[in-house]
């Protein structure tokens, strides 16, 4: 197999109760700049995760945002990830809490971009085995771990090139591994080496998917990362470059 399936995601947050000023600074930083470059891009696929009180916020102050994702999401260049509406740390709670709060914001969710979510960002991907019944009672498929999380339990990176199914008490969750790793290579390396990780650690395990899924913030709001990812061209030259290998069914990027 030649081909290397990458499954790219980034988690854009703001906790409940930031400054306004934090969110227009973070959303003029990173998530209107990171959005609008991707739409240059149309066959490039991000998985995407909003927490809810930064969507509650973009949808009452950003309705141009909300109409360019939601056009991204209606032609399938975004699948847009659920999860709890608050980004508690489940364990934290109780399972019905749990539930509730996972349903609540699947409807958000639909109300707010015509389009359901059937898996979830788990908070701080901190796990516990008995969440998988409350997740998957909430209509939720699928979430993501690290992957020391798989490295622990005997599964090294090399067997890592697709999903695993868990199950407690009779119920099922598909769960996918990120790779540590690949997700610190962006945007350390240049675009075209990032992608030849890709295509070298997925020929290692023998084809399937590599997985990265992380803060989006790196790309605009961590220091001195405005400059490298826009000014500099990074984030342009990384959609560019997987948009060029994608045409050679090379490393081709796919929905979770």
């Amino acid at each position: 197999m030649n081909k290397v399936y990458f499954g790219f995601g980034v988690h854009c947050h703001q906790p409940v109760g930031n400054y306004p000023h934090v969110f227009e600074e973070c959303f003029n930083l990173c998530y209107d700049p990171f959005f609008k470059e991707l739409n240059k891009f149309p066959d490039v696929i991000v998985n995407t995760h909003i927490s809810g009180p930064l969507l509650e916020w973009m949808a009452e102050n950003k309705p141009e945002f909300i109409a360019l994702m939601k056009g991204m999401i209606d032609r399938g260049q975004i699948e847009i990830l659920g999860g709890p509406f608050y980004e508690v740390i489940l364990p934290l709670i109780s399972a019905d809490d749990i539930k509730e709060q996972i349903t609540q914001y699947t409807r958000y969710i639909g109300e707010t971009f015509n389009s359901l979510p059937t898996g979830m960002w788990l908070p701080e991907r901190v796990w516990e085995q008995y969440l998988t019944k409350p997740i998957a009672l909430s209509g939720m498929d699928y979430t993501l771990l690290d992957d020391y999380h798989f490295n622990g339990a005997g599964w090294l990176n090399d067997k890592l090139h697709g999903y695993f199914i868990t199950e407690h008490e009779g119920y099922k969750l598909k769960i996918l591994p990120i790779m540590e790793s690949l997700r610190y290579t962006m945007p350390a390396l240049k675009p075209p080496d990032v992608i030849d990780y890709i295509k070298k650690t997925g020929m290692d395990a023998g084809g399937g998917m590599r997985i990265a899924m992380g803060d989006i913030e790196k790309f605009g709001v961590w220091p001195k990362s405005y400059k490298i990812i826009y000014e500099d061209g990074w984030l342009h030259a990384f959609f560019q470059e997987l948009s060029e290998r994608q045409k050679k069914s090379d490393v081709m990027t796919i929905k979770f």
